[in-house]
This record gives structure tokens, sequence and C-alpha cells, in this order.
């Protein structure tokens, strides 16, 4: 259960990060396993959806504290996992500040847990905008046709934080084995590309009650990757969506 202090924190500014919650043996299963995702992968390529083949990857994304830890932060009683992301290693590419909210296909927010599984030093690590999650969308110019954004919906140009990052208030840590970064969909942050030399998965969450929407732009994990395609506008498929907290 996540302390009164870390929940308030990440209340206040989209990210928190809990130390230590994944038991070694845990550890080293997953690590073993994302080296055969990531060896199996083209290169660059982002690997979704581990968890349906791979019991090191569903046992740390549903019978661990994580999920616990990650209903408390979205204060939802029922939560279910909505994918798992390995990230391909693309050394040429600048890192860009992004938000994942808009970007996928669930009609409310959801929460990212990043599992830790090696030593990740501060400049390696992602980096958060911290209290950028409130709310409005923040879109890179050319990436989504704002006329097509759900009505009522507060879009902002994002800004060029790496120009003059001083002046964001900004949270990164040093990561070791089995800490877990929680982060808003909404939290506007930056990947560099050294993150992915290192073993870290990414499980989404999201509230039990959501639903599927269809939006007009690819979305993330794209819809057509899992084993059946989600249905429009209905409660989240069993089978796919698969309840992570409370646990049986």
């Amino acid at each position: 259960m996540a302390s009164d202090d870390a929940i308030a924190s990440f209340a206040q500014d989209g990210v928190a990060i809990i130390r230590s919650i994944v038991p070694p043996d845990q550890l080293a299963k997953l690590g073993d396993d994302i080296s055969s995702v990531r060896s199996e992968a083209e290169a660059g390529q982002d690997c979704f959806l581990n968890w349906s083949s791979l019991a090191s990857f569903r046992d740390v994304a549903l019978l661990t504290s994580v999920p616990e830890h990650a209903a408390d932060f979205l204060d939802s009683f029922r939560i279910r996992l909505h994918h798992d992301r390995v990230v391909g290693f693309r050394p040429d590419q600048p890192t860009q500040w992004c938000q994942d909210q808009p970007f996928t296909s669930i009609d409310s927010g959801s929460i990212t847990a990043w599992v830790v599984v090696d030593n990740i030093a501060k400049g390696d690590s992602p980096e958060f905008w911290a209290g950028s999650h409130l709310g409005a969308w923040y879109l890179q110019e050319g990436t989504i046709d704002t006329e097509l954004v759900p009505e009522g919906q507060n879009v902002i140009t994002m800004p060029d934080i790496a120009e003059d990052e001083s002046s964001y208030d900004t949270r990164r840590w040093s990561l070791e084995p089995g800490d877990v970064l929680f982060a808003s969909s909404l939290t506007v942050h930056a990947i560099p590309a050294s993150f992915a030399q290192h073993k870290a998965v990414a499980f989404n969450y999201v509230d039990a009650k959501a639903v599927v929407v269809d939006r007009p732009w690819p979305t993330i994990p794209d819809r057509t990757l899992f084993s059946k395609e989600p249905e429009v506008n209905a409660p989240l498929d069993d089978e796919l969506f698969p309840m992570a907290w409370p646990q049986d």
C-alpha cells in the first residue's frame, strides 16, 4: 500500500517513485525475458503485450504489490492491466517530450508503472515535468489534427522543454533493481535513448470501469496488436485486460 506522503506527492507532481518493491527472484526472471524479447524484435522496435505469453511479465504485473500501489495512485478500487511495453533501443533518436494520454484508446486516465531490473544512472532515467498532469493535452506540433480532438478537451502546444529545461520543474531519479516509477498518463515526460540499454518494463493500468474509444489517429499500442480487437464503447474484456487489483 502506498504511503500518504507518496499519494500526496503523486497528486501534486503526477509521478512518484517507490523503492525496492519487486522481489529479487521475480526480477531475475523478468530480466532474462526482457533480454529475450529484445533479441527477437527488430532493431528499435517497442514490444507490447508480453504478459500474455511470458509468466515473468504476468507475475510482476498481477501478483506483486505493483498493482496495489497503482490503484492507490490512480485512486481506484479496481484496476485492470491494459498493456506492457519494453522500449526498443534507438540510439540516434533524440529525446522528445511527450504525453501518453492523447495516444491511448481508453476514455479515462491511466497510470504507468516502470519496473526497473538493473541499476540506472539519473542521466539515463526517464524525466517528468511535475504538475503537467492536471487535465490538458500537450501535443507536439503535427502529431494530431486538433480538429479531431474530443470537444471540450483543452489542448496546449508542447513547449520546447529541452531548449530551456531550467524553467521547468522536473523530476528524475537514479534507479536500482526493484524500484518502480509510477506516472500518470497525463504527465509530460522524456525517455532518453540510453534508457533502453537497461532492463525495465512499463505496465499500464486503467480503472476497471474504463471503456475503449475509437481514436481517429494511431494509438499506443495499436488495437490490432491484441489477440482480438477490443470492442469500442464496451466494458473491458477480462481476457484482454485482466483484473490486477484487488488480487484474488
